[in-house]
């Protein structure tokens, strides 16, 4: 592939900014392609795993033959990139293939819902995960890190993200504040760490829903307890009165019986 001069670059990049955010074009003695779940080539435009071949490409990861059965096909070395293509050969990188989340069957890409949050003036930095949902499999959840006296809620992340364009299941269905967003020592998100502090949260919170339940339950018993011993004593009281009304009933009955024979 020839190499463009620099006044061609830059003639390009005049008529197609959106270039700037892509990786450019594969450089000599690589192969490269992008390349759909069933192994065939993405069409242009289409979001697909970046497969790269060449002598300096790696070919083993050290003691991990798991690892490397699952990183090569056919020559291949699959990079667990999500790219897409343009009609010229620019490759833009979309999400990392494993951090990509499925909600309801339908792919979300966090560095998309990350770059919306990211407007909003009172966020500093903000990662998105995806966490187990009952019915919809997983769903959004937006780890936000504030700027000083910045606040946001819940409500204010959705509406932003629907007002961006977003569709409704990309929009964080949960949210957390956090001091800082983990990262590795490259600078990269520490995703994994998210997903424990997440998993830790739920727990933690489905814990206290536990013992709120649990509490109610106690609550309830005891009302039902009250219920039935007042209850008890209600009808001691009837029984009791009853009793004391009763007695000079037949007392008067008596007395009333014994007239009428004297008489």
């Amino acid at each position: 592939m020839p190499v463009p001069s620099q006044n061609a670059a830059l003639s390009t990049l005049a008529h197609h900014p959106e270039r700037l955010a892509s990786c450019g074009r594969p450089c000599p003695f690589f192969d490269v392609r992008v390349v759909r779940d069933d192994g065939s080539d993405a069409d242009v435009g289409e979001i697909g795993e970046v497969w790269v071949r060449g002598d300096a490409v790696s070919v083993e990861y050290w003691n991990q033959p798991e690892a490397t059965a699952a990183a090569h096909t056919d020559g291949w070395f699959r990079m667990g990139d999500l790219a897409t293509r343009d009609a010229d050969g620019y490759i833009t990188i979309v999400d990392r293939k494993n951090d990509m989340i499925i909600s309801g069957g339908l792919n979300v890409y966090p560095r998309e819902v990350e770059d919306v949050i990211a407007e909003l003036p009172a966020v500093n930095e903000v990662a998105v995960i995806g966490v187990p949902h009952a019915k919809w499999g997983e769903a959004v959840h937006a780890c936000v890190s504030l700027r000083p006296g910045g606040t946001v809620t819940l409500e204010e992340l959705q509406r932003h993200c629907v007002e961006r364009g977003l569709g409704s299941y990309k929009k964080p269905l949960s949210f957390e504040i956090v001091d800082d967003i983990p990262k590795t020592a490259v600078g990269k998100v520490f995703r994994r760490v998210l997903r424990e502090l997440a998993d830790r949260l739920e727990k933690a919170h489905a814990e206290a829903r536990r013992e709120q339940k649990e509490g109610l339950e106690g609550v309830a018993a005891r009302i039902d307890s009250l219920t039935e011993s007042n209850a008890k004593k209600q009808e001691a009281i009837r029984e009791t009165l009853h009793g004391s009304l009763e007695q000079p009933r037949k007392e008067n009955e008596a007395t009333l019986e014994q007239t009428r024979a004297t008489a």
